[in-house]
């Protein structure tokens, strides 16, 4: 229901799936373009949808990998990642209304935004 709801915002990509498999997902992650994914992330925290940022640090910076000398900018795509992955609530008993409501928000946000 989300793949088909907020395929036509484009400042959004979506998971994608094989058209003849279906995905039990633990979580789905969205990539929000142009530095919207904080502001994406507070107003539906602000309009009371679940969201959470899960890895807002690349592996290559986490303190417990520090004896390997990396910096930000080494490898740029974790980096890129990070700064624009957002998941949104997901679970089995998560009911119609529920799911509506959280389309409705997101697209309400790009609209205004």
């Amino acid at each position: 229901m989300y793949s088909k709801s907020l395929k036509d915002i484009q400042e959004l990509e979506l998971p994608e799936t094989n058209t003849n498999e279906n995905h039990s997902y633990n979580q789905y992650t969205i990539r929000v373009k142009n530095g919207l994914r904080d502001k994406l992330n507070d107003y539906l925290k602000s309009n009371g949808v679940g969201s959470a940022v899960y890895y807002p640090l690349p592996l290559h910076l986490q303190p417990c990998f520090s004896s390997l000398n990396y910096k930000e900018g080494d490898f740029l795509n974790s980096g890129y990642a990070c700064n624009e992955v957002l998941s949104i609530l997901i679970f089995p008993e998560l009911k119609h209304e529920e799911l509506d409501y959280t389309v409705e928000t997101i697209q309400n946000f790009f609209k205004d935004n």
